[in-house]
């Protein structure tokens, strides 16, 4: 069961004629950086593929740096030996 208010909330008015107020001055001063934090406990299971693995020199999502951090087995299935020594290392 879901209980709600159909009261619905009062807008607010922007008074358009006021003076702005700066916000942000500066843009953050941001690096790249490839960190996982890894998570203390995981629950559940769960399947990643990454197809044509190219080690460092890859572009990779963040979901493929936190499956390889929380990973308790890797299987790499490769047709050159090249794939399975850079997924190695």
């Amino acid at each position: 069961m879901l209980a709600v208010c159909s009261v619905p909330i009062p807008t607010l008015t922007v008074n358009w004629s006021g003076s702005s107020v700066e916000i942000n001055s500066t843009i953050p001063d941001w690096k790249e950086n490839y960190v996982v934090i890894p998570l203390p406990v995981i629950t559940g299971h769960w399947i990643k593929a990454m197809y044509d693995f190219e080690g460092e020199k890859g572009n990779y999502l963040p979901g493929d740096y936190f499956a390889v951090t929380h990973a308790n087995q890797i299987v790499v299935l490769s047709q050159i030996s090249k794939g399975y020594l850079n997924a190695k290392h």
